[in-house]
């Protein structure tokens, strides 16, 4: 009886031993997770806020809603970003009488897409602010030069964009684009005789398509070939639209499909003779409705622009 006693009691006491050992080791596991655990959310807090950072540059790169406006006059921006920062931009800037402005879509999108989109924006400050290129075509050509000199030869990053230059004057619009098409309506327009030209494609009687190059801004195996610059002469009221790819590529619907280009261009030919301000409501509200729960898979970009009889600006 008294040995069993004594052995009971060595056996608890091995026991608790090994429960206190034991416990002691999940209480050290435990605290090196939480170390690191804080380490990560520093680690984390730091990236973010480096991403917000870049997030505050990037943004004080575009135009303000008031300086778009006096340059374009009644218009509308939908600039819908994946991530914090983005891969598409928009630019805007007048040289003399010709007001130039840009819808581009970087390689990639959040943060490389973004730093791609800040060479763009330095090179397109560079090359129409300091050079005074008004030229669609040229400039393609010197902002294609100036990324490849950037990044080097091989590297298949660069831009696809559509490049609007107008003439506030005769209202003439020179269009150059690198895989990114321009939109025009008009009453009637897909019935006049400029229609005939191979570059322009009809869709309906109010809606052309001006076709771009088909190759991107940046370096392409076999296809260094000077951009093509064309030219349209506009009236007042005409709407000019331009977007990035990640509108047209959005998946939604029953089938969960691409919202197409063909989707694109019936809402512009619906939509053409309403305010821009009520063009952007239809056009945000159209892209939702088509997403509903899916998620956005690409940065956002959609510009609209009403020829103006008189447009304010800024000298």
């Amino acid at each position: 009886m008294k040995y069993g006693i004594t052995t009971v009691l060595i056996i608890s006491i091995i026991f608790t031993l090994l429960l206190y050992s034991r416990f002691r080791v999940i209480r050290e596991q435990k605290g090196i997770i939480e170390r690191q655990k804080l380490t990560v959310d520093e680690k984390n807090k730091d990236i973010t806020d480096s991403i917000n950072y870049a997030k505050r540059i990037q943004t004080s790169m575009l135009r303000t809603e008031h300086e778009m406006f006096d340059l374009l006059g009644e218009h509308f921006v939908l600039f819908l970003p994946k991530d914090v920062v983005s891969g598409d931009f928009y630019w805007c800037h007048q040289q003399g009488d010709v007001v130039i402005w840009v819808v581009a879509d970087c390689t990639g999108h959040g943060v490389p897409g973004a730093f791609m989109s800040m060479i763009g924006n330095s090179l397109m400050n560079e090359i129409i602010i300091e050079k005074k290129l008004t030229t669609p075509g040229l400039i393609l050509d010197e902002l294609k030069a100036g990324i490849i000199k950037s990044l080097g030869v091989g590297r298949q990053d660069g831009m696809d964009m559509a490049l609007c230059a107008f003439n506030r004057t005769t209202y003439e619009l020179q269009f150059a684009g690198a895989n990114n098409r321009l939109y025009i309506t008009r009453k009637g327009i897909g019935k006049e005789a400029l229609t005939s030209a191979d570059w322009i494609a009809t869709f309906d009687s109010d809606l052309i398509v001006i076709k771009p190059d088909k190759q991107s801004v940046g370096f392409e195996e076999d296809k260094d070939v000077p951009f093509t610059t064309r030219s349209i002469q506009l009236e007042k009221g005409d709407c000019i639209y331009a977007c990035s790819d990640g509108y047209l590529d959005q998946f939604g619907g029953k089938k969960n499909k691409k919202y197409s280009v063909r989707r694109f261009k019936e809402v512009l030919s619906e939509i053409h003779t309403m305010s821009m301000e009520e063009q952007m409501v239809h056009v945000t509200n159209e892209l939702f409705e088509w997403m509903e729960d899916k998620e956005q898979i690409d940065d956002i970009c959609v510009i609209g622009v009403r020829v103006e009889m008189t447009v304010p600006y800024s000298s």
